[in-house]
């Protein structure tokens, strides 16, 4: 009886799959996507500095830690946390964004540009199924993987390909980030300490290949030895130097010593054991913040308004929200939704200060790549960009909302006519906007084969009921209930439209959009080819549009040149009145005076990819007295502004 159940211990100890931990470091200051796989165990790197409430994941702060070392030792306070409070047969360690790939195959990988992105890192956009299916990243593969090994460490990096001979030359060239003596201080350490390891030291400091970012998977054993030999190191490494005039780059000069240590550690288990050692690829995870979801802003007369933007749009935005401001009622709540992925956080701060005091007035944003991931996009002028196809996606960025009202950056309101376009009744309806009357003057003349494309490319029912989507008014509940997330993704890899999602949404929606009064979207004139299609719209329309010449809501500057292109053009000065309240205005007029407003070139179209501007105007801003008489309108003289802007130009 005793033999019989020694044999089933020995046969379940067999069959017995290894406890695998894979930390994962994250940071305190950012929510990052995981990986929904048990072996990844999520731990928040100097978690005993974060103040954030009701957070779920694990915090290297609890038992014997060294949380508060986290800006010194960097994701190594992870690692000590899972050495001294974890029980495993493999222990792992990589970070939000960095993770080892288990492809079956190693990927071809290009010269990647992207600082912190080594050549050999596979870069890509976003942690989502698409990502995890394509590595391997799922719990039985891996298992049976990494069983295989003692060790797993990533692929090395050939520094030569950088520009240096070997390891010491590049710590020695990074003067911002390590000081060689400090690293000469470890040598002693290693050859007081530990001794045996101090010929891989020299070996591995004059090696042309780097092992970087602390990446790997350990049996037990092995992690043991690490640990013992990393942590040894350095504890006694705090105790020999001077930490007072360090950088904030240097103070993290641990971490970064670690990191050659892992090498050096590296080469001692090939040479002294007989360890099987694989290596992996790193995957370099590009957007690694978590999805956000938003909610209205105010459970009272919210009013949703959508704007898609880049940075270098981020100024011109700030103009549009000013008008906003301007008309804003104080019975509204104006929830304003940034698309973009781009803005800095200098930007952000920037907008936050122009809502000082404007308590019914929100902005928030909010990246829509992660729904455009392996997505390659037809983009057929340098006009257009990924942003251009943001607003057909609203309805899935946004799904807490039913109903939201879209505005180009491009425009701005001169009054309070958000409301009256938001309580449009749109209940049978996809959306709400006004017929685009560029594009009837262009079938009207057929300029550029426009009859031929609305028939037999766009296959429009009625061509002259194309709308314009720079103010646009969705029924997102209703798109969500009667179009799927994919049938709309499969369009936007697929289409080859000339106005790009313009003409996709004229597509989508066609004959489910209600028509609403040209003065909530009024072109102006800023070229004559415009002036010359607005003239050859269907008389209606063009009716419609002189009758709200003297009370236009919101000024459209539609094609070239715009307002802080030129501030001559028709109603211009508008625009310029509202950029001189907001806290960019330095920014717009620098970027005029020096012709960087808006990318101008002598070969700029617009958005219908033909209409051509006048020039007459870019003679004249290259004539110094033409810009003082500009400067002496929009920068009078003794003012503020003007003084800021002569010590720009000048210094």
């Amino acid at each position: 009886m005793k033999e019989n159940n020694s044999k089933i211990d020995i046969k379940n100890k067999e069959n017995k799959k290894p406890d695998i931990k894979i930390f994962v470091s994250h940071r305190i200051d950012m929510d990052a996507e995981t990986i929904d796989n048990p072996l990844y165990v999520n731990v928040r790197c100097g978690a005993v500095f974060d103040k954030r409430e009701n957070i779920d994941m694990l915090g290297d702060d609890t038992g014997d830690n060294i949380s508060k070392k986290r800006g010194n030792f960097c994701e190594l306070t992870v690692q000590y946390w899972a050495w001294k409070n974890v029980e495993a047969d493999y222990y792992g360690l990589c970070h939000y964004r960095r993770y080892f790939s288990f492809a079956d195959k190693f990927q071809d990988t290009n010269d990647n540009a992207k600082s912190g992105v080594s050549v050999n890192s596979i870069v890509c956009d976003y942690i989502n199924d698409i990502m995890e299916k394509k590595y391997n990243l799922n719990k039985e593969y891996m298992s049976k993987e990494i069983s295989k090994y003692d060790i797993i460490k990533m692929d090395a990096i050939d520094l030569s390909k950088y520009g240096f001979k070997n390891n010491k030359e590049q710590v020695v060239y990074s003067k911002e980030w390590h000081r060689w003596e400090d690293f000469e201080t470890v040598r002693k350490i290693i050859e007081e300490k530990f001794s045996q390891y101090l010929p891989y030291y020299d070996k591995y400091m004059n090696c042309k290949y780097g092992y970087f970012y602390m990446l790997y998977i350990m049996n037990k054993k092995y992690f043991n030895m690490y640990c013992e030999f990393v942590f040894g190191i350095l504890f006694e490494l705090e105790k020999r130097i001077d930490k007072t005039y360090l950088s904030v780059q240097q103070n993290r000069l641990f971490g970064t010593v670690g990191e050659r240590l892992y090498g050096v550690f590296m080469m001692y288990v090939q040479d002294n054991f007989k360890a099987k050692i694989g290596e992996k690829q790193v995957i370099f995870v590009d957007y690694p913040a978590k999805k956000q979801e938003l909610f209205p802003f105010s459970n009272q007369n919210n009013i949703p308004i959508v704007v898609r933007i880049s940075d270098y749009y981020a100024p011109y935005f700030g103009v549009l929200l000013q008008s906003i401001i301007d008309n804003a009622d104080s019975n509204n709540n104006y929830d304003v939704i940034v698309l973009e992925h781009t803005v800095t956080k200098e930007n952000k701060e920037i907008i936050a200060n122009m809502l000082i005091g404007k308590d019914n007035i929100s902005v928030r944003y909010l990246n829509p790549e992660y729904l455009l991931y392996d997505i390659s996009f037809y983009i057929p002028l340098a006009i257009y960009s990924k942003e251009t196809y943001y607003t057909i996606l609203t309805p899935w960025l946004l799904p807490n909302y039913d109903k939201l009202l879209i505005l180009d950056c491009d425009l701005i309101l001169t009054g309070d006519v958000v409301e009256e376009i938001y309580n449009q009744d749109i209940s049978n309806y996809f959306a709400a906007a006004c017929k685009d009357i560029l594009f009837g003057g262009m079938l009207n003349v057929n300029d550029n084969g426009y009859v031929d494309y609305a028939a037999k490319t766009l296959k429009l029912k009625n061509p002259y009921n194309y709308v314009n989507v720079g103010v646009i008014l969705l029924n997102t509940a209703k798109i969500r209930k009667e179009l799927k997330l994919n049938f709309i993704l499969k369009k936007l890899k697929t289409s080859k439209y000339r106005i790009c999602e313009q003409d996709l949404i004229n597509v989508v929606f066609d004959e489910k959009i209600k028509f609403i009064d040209n003065k909530y979207n009024f072109f102006v004139e800023v070229n004559e080819s415009i002036s010359n299609m607005i003239k050859n719209s269907p008389k209606y329309i063009y009716d419609m549009y002189t009758r709200n010449k003297s009370n236009p809501l919101i000024l459209h500057y539609a094609g070239k040149p715009k307002p802080w292109d030129s501030p001559q053009i028709p109603l211009g000065y508008r625009w310029w009145e509202i950029a001189r309240k907001t806290p960019f205005y330095e920014i717009v007029f620098i970027r005029f005076t020096h012709g960087q407003s808006g990318h101008i070139s002598f070969a700029t179209t617009d958005h219908f990819s033909r209409i051509m501007f006048p020039f007459k105007w870019l003679k004249k801003v290259h004539k110094v007295g033409y810009i003082r008489q500009i400067a002496d309108k929009l920068l009078p003289h003794g003012s503020k502004r003007r003084k800021i802007v002569k010590k720009l130009l000048f210094r």
